[in-house]
């Protein structure tokens, strides 16, 4: 009987310390809201993810660079709208490979909060609703995932 007792009271302990234990990883969950896009090329009936010799991003009428001239990309990613967070879309300035002529991309989004947990905070996350480019390098631009939120999903596809 006393055997029993310690066992008991060793499985009592055990489950207490056991569910004081966070078992939930969503605080361990990136804080981050980027979007993503990825470079096609068109090969007969595919695309096909194509890098690019020199790639540079920034917003339009802005001199400060998200990207400038990064070397053999196929994918970029940032915070949609980083200065400006009050706006519902955003215009950026994309120079694929140094030439000449670039390209503006327009992104028209939505953005809200969401709350991940009351102890792990909130986000804000965007929905895209339309998006449009000039055609100086770029054929056009397609919303793939038009959720941005803190998971890393290619939300935009651009092709050549």
């Amino acid at each position: 009987m006393k055997d029993m007792l310690k066992y008991f009271i060793l499985v009592i302990a055990a489950s207490f310390l056991y569910s004081c234990k966070d078992q939930y990883t969503i605080c361990d969950l990136p804080k981050n809201v980027n979007l993503r896009g990825v470079f096609y090329t068109k090969s007969g009936n595919n695309f096909i993810e194509t890098k690019v010799a020199s790639l540079s991003i920034n917003l339009l009428d802005s001199a400060a660079f998200i990207y400038k001239d990064r070397k053999n990309v196929s994918t970029f990613i940032f915070e949609l709208q980083p200065f400006m967070a009050d706006s519902d879309f955003a215009r950026y300035v994309i120079k694929i490979d140094n030439v000449s002529q670039p390209d503006t991309v327009t992104i028209h989004y939505t953005s809200a909060t969401v709350n991940l947990t009351k102890e792990c905070g909130s986000i804000i996350a965007h929905t895209l609703s339309q998006v449009s480019t000039t055609h100086n390098t770029l054929d056009s631009v397609k919303i793939i995932v038009p959720k941005i939120d803190n998971n890393l999903n290619v939300n935009l596809k651009l092709f050549f």
